[in-house]
């Protein structure tokens, strides 16, 4: 009850910044640039006559719910609405999930409410406000995992998990890849439900660009879209090196950005030595994460494409609630020097495959 009473307040503090920042509470989803505007425009001609391929890269979950959520005047507010209270639910959620795992979980809920907000301002990625499908995404994923984790529902997780893939598609892949592994690992029960259930959003999502486009990888063709003609590169840490060699920002936000990545390395490390487990649900986002160049999904979103790294929820909530204060520090300096020599290797392994463009990676 004292979680849900402060994240009521918190998001409260927060839509009403946002209302003060912008004058109105149906501007709030245009903080998001072009983003709320292309699940509006999914959500009223559901991908049919828009004359733009780039549509396609956003699975049809998020704008469905969208367009339920309208009949609160209109899709700017109903968005606002919306994800106001996916962000007021999911403290809870992750709560609920690591109070299994961790007598620090009021700390690790406490950096649930402020981590998404904080992070993705830096770069105005304003995922409270309507315009970002990770918010739902984040709290399907946390329950999904309760569910299998905590409860051995393996079946119930799943579907939760599968409505992850209807949100988010690359996402919702590392979703499910990411359950058979711990079902792999820690409980075999159910595994073929599993993978069938879990994989019924991604299924969907395909069998609608099937039948819309003609083509149900249509998505692929939609994020290539937005990058303008640059394609995709996955390799070890491509975020980081690309973006490091050809990014044009300014050193500050480069170092930030770069910083940011190592950090998130080190907390991954960390978890190992806390939490086998939390570890092993972590390493796949944070592989697809640092290993992701394309476009609009390197380094430059790096913050809101970690949010699934629960890894950070925990380290951060132990760091605020722990009394071990010794420990802590200790673990947390010896995971960031394991996260940042993991980085610059890797980096510079990436940067002479680069230079010598040994197997076509980066043929520019």
């Amino acid at each position: 009850m004292r979680i849900l009473f402060l994240s009521v307040i918190v998001n409260c503090l927060i839509l009403l910044y946002g209302i003060l920042k912008v004058g109105a509470i149906n501007k709030l989803p245009f903080l998001t640039t072009n983003d709320f505007h292309i699940y509006k425009t999914i959500a009223q001609t559901f991908y049919v006559g828009t004359g733009d391929v780039r549509y396609a890269a956003e699975a049809v979950g998020y704008p469905l719910l969208l367009k339920l959520f309208s009949v609160f005047g209109g899709y700017e507010i109903g968005a606002v609405v919306f994800n106001t209270i996916v962000m007021t639910l999911l403290p809870i959620a992750v709560y609920i999930f690591f109070k299994h795992h961790s007598k620090h979980a009021f700390g690790i809920a406490m950096v649930a409410m402020f981590y998404p907000f904080l992070i993705n301002v830096m770069d105005a990625r304003w995922l409270n406000f309507g315009g970002y499908s990770e918010p739902l995404f984040l709290l399907l994923l946390f329950v999904g995992l309760h569910y299998i984790v905590n409860k051995d529902n393996n079946v119930l997780g799943a579907l939760f998990i599968a409505g992850c893939g209807l949100v988010k598609i690359p996402h919702g892949a590392i979703a499910v890849i990411t359950i058979l592994v711990y079902v792999v690992i820690y409980n075999r029960r159910n595994f073929q439900y599993i993978l069938i259930v879990s994989m019924c959003g991604i299924v969907i999502n395909l069998a609608i660009y099937a039948f819309v486009f003609g083509n149900p990888f249509m998505f692929i063709v939609g994020q290539d879209a937005f990058q303008f003609g640059e394609r995709g590169m996955w390799y070890p840490f491509s975020s980081y090196v690309y973006y490091l060699m050809y990014d044009t920002s300014n050193i500050l936000v480069k170092g930030y950005r770069i910083a940011h990545l190592m950090v998130i390395t080190g907390l991954v490390m960390i978890s190992y030595k806390i939490n086998k487990k939390i570890f092993v649900l972590s390493l796949p986002f944070w592989l697809f994460a640092i290993c992701v160049y394309g476009g609009d999904n390197g380094a430059y979103q790096a913050g809101r494409y970690m949010l699934s790294i629960i890894s950070v929820y925990l380290v951060l909530g132990m760091v605020i609630m722990s009394m071990k204060k010794n420990k802590i520090i200790h673990w947390i300096a010896e995971g960031l020097v394991a996260g940042i020599i993991i980085v610059l290797m890797l980096g510079a392994f990436v940067y002479l495959s680069i230079e010598k463009k040994l197997h076509g990676w980066l043929d520019r």
